[in-house]
């Protein structure tokens, strides 16, 4: 969009778009809780963790495209200070409501989804005060064109990412899937250390780089030295 109403209305519809989407699905594992807790946890008797779960799930929204907008306009130490509030809030609830009051499982889905209230509603609110209550329908349209493609790719992705733990709980133990995910973090450290650093600059640059006449020749540079990044640190966690 060329004038700020235009990117306010884009803004706008990709928010209630969002919203109106983790809202459903949230409904949708709320009532659903028996069914998932016995098929992912072996006992639906554990439906209260799933339906925390969702809620949590629900309040996604008021961090993703408030963070998106903060990303396009470059104000990085909000970016940052949100991501740290939010990681200190968790670390903080999980050690309280693991070590001191002893919730397990309950415990730790309490404080993702405090941490989801504690920076997604301050974040939510500044957002629609400053890009107001507009939308656009055919921005909303190319929105869905776009994205609804992409539904079918993120859940093979994610499938393919933790699709096992289902398997070894039934070959072993949901303590053995719990210290499996512990591991599992050293395999997400190169997208953690190598790559989201870089993402988190180069998502809103790239557009901009993308109105250049020398934009080939930059992707290209890029591509390369990013591919050289992760490889050499994969490697290094490879090694060490």
């Amino acid at each position: 969009a060329d004038s700020e109403d235009g990117r306010r209305a884009i803004l706008g519809s990709a928010f209630l778009l969002l919203a109106g989407a983790f809202v459903a699905a949230g409904v949708v594992a709320w009532f659903g809780a028996p069914l998932i807790a016995r098929l992912v946890l072996g006992d639906a008797a554990l439906a209260p963790l799933v339906r925390i779960a969702a809620v949590s799930l629900s309040l996604q929204c008021f961090l993703i495209i408030p963070l998106a907008e903060v990303q396009l306009r470059e104000e990085s130490r909000l970016f940052v200070a949100a991501g740290l509030g939010r990681l200190i809030v968790q670390i903080t609830l999980n050690i309280v409501l693991l070590v001191y009051f002893g919730l397990g499982m309950r415990g730790v889905l309490l404080a993702a989804l405090a941490a989801n209230v504690a920076v997604g509603f301050p974040l939510a609110i500044r957002f629609l005060r400053r890009a107001g209550p507009r939308y656009s329908r055919s921005a909303m349209r190319d929105i869905l064109r776009l994205g609804l493609p992409f539904i079918g790719v993120q859940l093979a992705k994610f499938v393919q990412t933790f699709g096992d733990r289902y398997f070894l709980r039934f070959a072993s133990s949901t303590a053995a899937v719990g210290l499996y995910g512990l591991g599992y973090q050293f395999g997400f450290l190169l997208a953690q250390v190598g790559f989201a650093p870089f993402i988190t600059a180069w998502e809103p640059l790239r557009f901009e780089i993308a109105r250049r006449p020398d934009r080939d020749a930059v992707f290209n540079r890029v591509f390369l030295f990013l591919n050289i990044v992760l490889l050499s640190a994969a490697v290094a966690i490879t090694l060490f």
